[in-house]
């Protein structure tokens, strides 16, 4: 298999998870009869964040582990990497959704997850430099 072939099975989970929080947004805008923003609704307003969140950072992270692929880094590192990153993903839009949204909000999943997000956004970074210049 091509090393940038190893991030299919990932790259279909985030498809996957945008999927799933782009049609939360859309069922929401429904039932609140909200065609854009958030009109002041707190759980629709956290759920365009959640989409958003994913939308802003994915991106990165995949062109960041594609590189990773293509210059021959090791395919555990790739591996590991995009676990992190997609568990990272997981653990923030939960923390969004479900965690803020209690009685007493916690902001420790959304904040997990952010930090798993910039430890593979740092790290693949990082291996790429060094990859790169020797």
């Amino acid at each position: 298999m091509q090393a940038v072939g190893l991030l299919s099975p990932y790259l279909f989970l985030l498809v996957l998870m945008l999927s799933a929080l782009s049609l939360n947004v859309v069922r929401l805008r429904r039932k609140l009869r909200v065609p854009i923003q958030s009109s002041g609704h707190k759980t629709l307003e956290y759920a365009i964040r959640a989409q958003a969140n994913f939308v802003e950072y994915t991106p990165i992270a995949m062109i960041l582990l594609v590189l990773m692929a293509l210059n021959d880094c090791y395919h555990w590192q790739i591996h590991t990497l995009a676990l992190l990153f997609l568990g990272g993903r997981i653990i923030h839009a939960y923390g969004l959704l479900v965690l803020e949204q209690r009685q007493s909000p916690s902001f420790k999943g959304r904040t997990y997850g952010m930090y798993l997000t910039f430890l593979v956004l740092i790290a693949s970074a990082t291996i790429l430099l060094f990859k790169t210049i020797g």
